[in-house]
């Protein structure tokens, strides 16, 4: 049991350092808009709850229920004050389905929400 819990709280660990990375933009420039050292999202930065069954009655050994393979930004709107980013997140069964993403801080902090359409 002590290995199982380990993993979870490494793989939680490694996901809140992802996601607290501060990107920073490269020097270069067109004028019109700016590039950044790292990817604004990748297969990732998807929830740990998208992937895990956290609740160990239902998933005592602590599997990954859903694996996803890429993450590609398909586009963006600025909504409510806020940038949503529609993606096409594709599982490891090569079959996609589009998640809305609100950017809590821009190019930062992504939120993948809890609701599924």
């Amino acid at each position: 049991m002590y290995k199982i819990t380990n993993h979870i709280e490494d793989v939680k660990e490694a996901y809140q350092k992802l996601i607290s990375k501060i990107n920073e933009p490269i020097s270069k420039s067109n004028g019109i808009y700016n590039r950044y050292k790292n990817p604004i999202v990748t297969a990732e930065h998807i929830p740990i709850h998208w992937r895990y069954d956290l609740n160990p009655k239902t998933n005592p050994n602590v599997l990954e229920r859903i694996g996803f393979n890429a993450v590609m930004n398909s586009g963006a709107i600025k909504w409510h004050g806020k940038y949503v980013l529609c993606l096409r997140t594709e599982g490891i069964d090569r079959k996609s389905f589009f998640s809305m993403v609100k950017a809590l801080m821009v190019l930062i902090t992504l939120n993948f929400g809890t609701n599924r359409v």
